[in-house]
């Protein structure tokens, strides 16, 4: 399955166990090969064949998700893609926000965080001296620009970060 849209205002905490969960998956859709229904026909409202989304600004949007947490190659698709690597491109940006506070690619003018985003320009030395290698390894891993390089799920789940802290 990919998300598309994993971003921190789609992590909750469970109040009884404090465990983290995603949630809003009207962009989410199984990868090919999936015979399960696509999830956007359960999670949309009835009257409609599209996503909720008017609380966010156009501008804010780019193919499948939101614009600060989009992969490169979600900003330069006119169409959604259905790439896991997006989502681990957004995990990356979730945890830097989470680590230190801010995004690493910010700017009130949306042309401008594009060009960011697409020429991978964030602060990786401000990062690296902020938080504690590990967290930084994963970080710079998801953030990788070429998406057949970018860390998988299964290997974030294999980092040192995550075996030292579970």
């Amino acid at each position: 399955m990919v998300h598309r849209d994993i971003k921190l205002e789609n992590c909750v905490i469970d109040g009884q166990h404090g465990d983290l969960r995603v949630c809003d998956f009207g962009l989410a859709d199984f990868l090919p090969g999936d015979d399960t229904p696509s999830p956007r026909k359960q999670f949309v409202t009835p009257n409609s064949n599209v996503p909720d989304t008017h609380h966010i600004r156009p501008e804010d949007m780019v193919a499948g998700g939101s614009l600060a947490y989009a992969a490169p190659e979600q900003i330069n698709s006119t169409t959604p893609l259905l790439d896991t690597g997006i989502d681990m491109w957004s995990y990356g940006v979730v945890v830097h926000a989470l680590t230190i506070g801010e995004l690493p690619f910010h700017d009130p003018f949306a042309p401008k965080l594009q060009m960011m985003i697409t020429k991978g320009e964030w602060n990786k030395d401000r990062f690296a001296a902020r938080v504690d290698p590990e967290i930084c390894e994963v970080v710079n891993n998801c953030l990788t620009m070429d998406r057949h390089h970018r860390w998988t799920a299964s290997e974030v789940l294999n980092s040192q970060w995550v075996s030292l802290y579970s």
